[in-house]
């Protein structure tokens, strides 16, 4: 059972696993999100044709994080009526999985708690935790260094407990959440 819950944590905690593409479905100014993704196309092929250029590969990195970075703006300003939704919160997973230098705070990511029209599970809070306990773990892991190699694994194990402790607390908080099949996304439950 251990096994298959932690599963469940990491497939919450990473389930984007396909790029994730913010659209104008919904929005309240769908035109206005166009004309700032048409932009942000523009600018971005820019950024990659001069990354090409140089021949460097971190302004090509960086032009993707930027790209992200752009589109999310786009986003908070012409879709803010569905920025705590499902789209915009594994949009902002993927963001920080992919972008080595994203960092907190970025608009509206995590949702707060009970948002309006929010995913039936919190995706941010889920990622961050995940996150957060495995950087804990880490953090516990490396200061096992006595002389005893015995307690050193024990105490190693003892942070191993708290780290899948630490995910599934924010993972139970999300009781009603459903896992499709395909894709293992979250959806938004009525």
């Amino acid at each position: 059972m251990r096994i298959s819950m932690y599963t469940a944590i990491a497939v919450a905690a990473v389930s984007v696993t396909a790029t994730v593409t913010l659209t104008k479905d919904g929005c309240v100014d769908a035109s206005g999100f166009e004309t700032c993704q048409s932009a942000v196309t523009k600018k971005t092929s820019a950024c990659i044709g001069q990354a090409k250029k140089d021949g460097s590969q971190t302004e090509l990195l960086a032009c993707g994080c930027q790209d992200a970075v752009d589109n999310f703006n786009c986003y908070a300003a012409h879709c803010w009526n569905q920025v705590w939704g499902c789209q915009y919160q594994e949009y902002m997973v993927q963001y920080f999985r992919t972008c080595a230098i994203a960092k907190q705070p970025v608009p509206y990511f995590p949702a707060p708690n009970d948002a309006p029209a929010a995913c039936s599970c919190n995706l941010g809070k889920i990622f961050l935790a995940f996150n957060g306990a495995i950087q804990e773990s880490t953090q516990c892991s490396s200061k096992q260094n006595s002389g005893d190699a015995s307690a050193n694994v024990q105490a190693i194990q003892g942070c191993n407990c708290c780290q899948v402790s630490g995910a599934f607390s924010r993972y139970i908080s999300c009781s009603k959440a459903i896992l499709e099949q395909e894709g293992t996304r979250m959806r938004r439950v009525k």
